[in-house]
């Protein structure tokens, strides 16, 4: 497990799963409002917790709006 997926929480091999992880970085530093659709049992939740997590604000609340 690389450092990134302990952070985070994630982990995966793959080239995609590598640039996910790269952009989750970049996500987690900005103030922006993230919205993430998509299919049912698709890991929407764990990337949204995992960009909290990373995120200047992991100390504050993590809400969700389904």
């Amino acid at each position: 497990m690389t450092k990134n997926e302990a952070q985070h929480g994630m982990m995966g091999n793959s080239e995609r799963m590598k640039a996910l992880l790269r952009l989750l970085e970049r996500i987690a530093k900005t103030p922006a409002t993230i919205m993430l659709q998509g299919e049912n049992g698709t890991g929407k939740a764990l990337l949204a917790e995992a960009i909290h997590r990373a995120s200047p604000w992991a100390d504050g609340p993590f809400v969700t709006v389904d």
